[in-house]
């Protein structure tokens, strides 16, 4: 966009991969927070001044850590893995009861865990072809919100280290899927359709998702081409976002 202004002034652009908060807008003027996250990866384009703004964060909150780029916390959003599937696997259920429906608790059962951990090996196998230091999902939900013994989706949001359980509400068009499919699974789908590595969860998501609300999300997300990424090498994109 700002190429297309001819704008060149040099900035930095940060993200982090989720936020510092599990909470829900519970009016217009009010947010009700579950918990607070202990870490939270912070990215910068370009990479070389992301040390400067880890700095500058960290006078509001020690909780900021570096990532290596933006693109480690593009596909370190753990959205991609913990919205979208539970949601498309049980629209019957979100629509007899929306309001009382509970994505996590009553959303991700011991199977669909099980294909919630298979979704989250994709993701980390996008991130090991571009040389990113990605999190796996449970490293990432004990890391944000406390370590225990669970070795899955399903027992970790069932327990007490969980901000989960008290997270009412949802809906079939929300965000879990209007943001995270267009935004998170594909452009991580293109991504590893470039270095060769098979995604079956994800272009199940793309495809239940775009047949299901009628939209192309293949074609409207934030694809490659959109990006401007879609002429790079493997080597071109480490190089750009460095």
């Amino acid at each position: 966009m700002m190429e297309e202004m001819n704008i060149t002034t040099e900035i930095t652009l940060s993200e982090a991969a989720s936020l510092p908060y599990a909470c829900r807008a519970t009016s217009f003027n009010q947010v009700e927070i579950y918990k607070k996250k202990k870490v939270l990866k912070i990215g910068t384009y370009p990479a070389s001044a992301n040390d400067e703004v880890v700095t500058i964060l960290q006078t509001v909150s020690d909780m900021f850590l570096p990532a290596d780029n933006v693109l480690e916390v593009a596909l370190d959003n753990l959205n991609l893995v913990v919205h979208p599937l539970p949601t498309l696997l049980n629209i019957a259920g979100i629509e007899a009861d929306p309001k009382g429906w509970r994505h996590y608790i009553d959303g991700i059962s011991p199977v669909i865990s099980k294909n919630m951990h298979m979704l989250d090996d994709e993701r980390i196998a996008v991130g090991n072809a571009f040389g990113l230091n990605l999190t796996n999902i449970m490293d990432m939900l004990k890391r944000y919100y406390g370590d225990n013994d669970k070795v899955n989706i399903y027992d970790y949001v069932n327990s007490n280290e969980s901000p989960y359980k008290d997270i009412y509400g949802q809906n079939v068009f929300g965000r879990y899927v209007t943001e995270d499919l267009p935004f998170l699974a594909v452009p991580a789908k293109q991504l590893a359709e470039k270095v060769g590595i098979k995604t079956p969860w994800l272009d199940l998501l793309i495809e239940l998702g775009s047949l299901v609300h009628g939209v192309d999300y293949l074609s409207d997300g934030y694809n490659l081409e959109l990006l401007g990424i879609n002429h790079m090498t493997l080597d071109e994109i480490k190089q750009y976002i460095s």
